[in-house]
């Protein structure tokens, strides 16, 4: 059942106020993208199954000439998240963490250890999309617009 409490509130936002319920209905339906954290076994298999992980390797024991410092560390880094047995995801919901894996994937793909593709797909895999309705409880736009009726008509009890 929606929370009936938290649809009276959106709906009750400003920024519908000049739109109709199937407008409010359509608005809420909008994808949102968000960051979410993924697990290490996850970016582990596919650099792996990429045949990317041997050439991270080596870029890290040996580093070529003019190898950016800070990307032979960071890749150092990502290496020892992948090797132990204490972290389970890459936190990608901390901005810190999250610049630091972009900076250090951008970098990956500069030396050409990989694509612009593989950093793409590695990248990827910390989005995921929702909607408000679906925050909400709401499913198809049908029901949207007859449970914001009722969330109106809603008087808490």
């Amino acid at each position: 059942m929606p929370d009936y409490g938290a649809i009276k509130t959106e709906i009750a936002l400003s920024k519908y106020s000049a739109m109709t319920d199937d407008q409010i209905a359509a608005s809420l339906e909008t994808t949102i993208v968000f960051t979410i954290d993924v697990s290490v076994s996850q970016v582990e298999g596919y650099l792996r199954s990429h045949m990317l992980m041997s050439g991270i390797e080596s870029f890290v024991s040996t580093p070529p000439n003019g190898a950016p410092p800070q990307l032979v560390e960071g890749l150092r880094e990502l290496l020892g998240l992948m090797s132990s047995p204490h972290v389970q995801m890459v936190v990608m919901t901390d901005p810190t963490v999250n610049y630091a894996v972009t900076s250090i994937l951008g970098g990956a793909v500069s030396v050409g250890l990989m694509s612009g593709q593989n950093e793409s797909d590695l990248m990827a895999m910390s989005s995921s999309t929702t909607t408000r309705a679906a925050q909400l409880g709401l499913d198809s736009n049908h029901v949207i617009v007859n449970e914001m009726v009722a969330a109106r008509l809603w008087d808490g009890s």
